[in-house]
């Protein structure tokens, strides 16, 4: 799927300042939007999480497992509690894909790093109706915490309730079907033809890919208490994924950033105190951030 056939619209950004207008003037975009900054147009692993890029997932599962055994006695319980989000925040892959409600935040990540010269960026906006699912995420029994595929909520009764759950308050469900898009209603006849095989609980033939089509975007905001994430006003879309398809994350706008400005707009963004010690604040970056801003390679 190329930029253009989100069919949303795309806006050049040339400034802070522009940024911060075209986000005033866009009458959706409210306390719930959220925001991704990337680096350069990454075409089919665009907005995709890093767990689901070769899907491998089964390889995911081994490094979170093997992650856990190396670091438990250390967690405390808010850390393991939220093992699924402690994995993404130290770099490991998941199904999680980073997002902030803060929109300078994600401008900063798009502009920030080695592509800024060559490439032109992108901030994708999330304004749209999307589905809470960090209660779900809470049931998810810990040893099998890493196992957040569709199929998993299928097998495991109390999860099989929640997609039913899902399906039925879908954006999907509550739309004005146009008779004349045939895509649509089709779209709608496997909504209700999946309601109703949930809800009789009867043995049938399992089709995960067809609901993976069906589930709207989802947001898991856990409460956490890694400070990076308060820092940076994060939470994460969750991907959703069958063994064989991953959901694909539709923004509801785009702003793209030309590579000749983001020079400009990230000096604009340190003024803000937007940058590299602002956003991580452990030692490192913040020695990282006064060597660059001295010109130290």
């Amino acid at each position: 799927m190329t930029l253009e056939e989100y069919e949303c619209p795309i806006k050049e950004i040339h400034s802070v300042g522009q940024f911060i207008e075209a986000i005033e003037n866009n009458p959706r975009i409210d306390d719930y939007a959220c925001f991704r900054g990337e680096a350069k147009d990454f075409g089919k692993k665009r907005l995709t999480a890093s767990g689901l890029r070769s899907m491998t997932t089964s390889r995911n599962v081994i490094l979170c497992q093997d992650f856990y055994s190396e670091v438990h006695s250390k967690l405390t319980q808010n850390e393991k509690e939220n093992f699924l989000a402690f994995c993404q925040h130290h770099g490991l892959p998941t199904n999680l894909l980073d997002i902030t409600s803060n929109p300078l935040i994600a401008l900063f990540f798009a502009c920030y790093g080695n592509d800024y010269i060559i490439n032109d960026s992108y901030v994708y906006g999330f304004y749209g109706y999307m589905t809470n699912v960090t209660e779900s995420i809470k049931k998810i029994s810990f040893k099998n915490i890493f196992d957040t595929s569709l199929d998993y909520f299928y097998r495991n009764k109390n999860l099989k309730k929640d997609i039913l759950y899902y399906l039925k308050n879908s954006h999907l469900a509550y739309s004005n079907i146009n008779e004349n898009n045939e895509l649509n209603k089709h779209k709608y006849s496997l909504l209700n033809k999946w309601i109703k095989i949930l809800e009789s609980n009867d043995d049938f033939d399992y089709y995960p890919d067809e609901i993976l089509k069906l589930i709207d975007r989802s947001v898991y905001s856990p409460l956490l208490s890694f400070e990076r994430a308060t820092y940076q006003h994060g939470k994460f879309l969750f991907q959703w994924y069958t063994y064989y398809e991953k959901q694909n994350i539709i923004p509801d706008c785009i702003f793209q950033i030309p590579s000749i400005k983001k020079i400009d707009i990230l000096k604009t963004l340190d003024k803000l105190n937007i940058n590299r010690a602002s956003l991580f604040q452990d030692y490192d970056n913040i020695a990282k951030y006064i060597k660059e801003k001295h010109g130290y390679k």
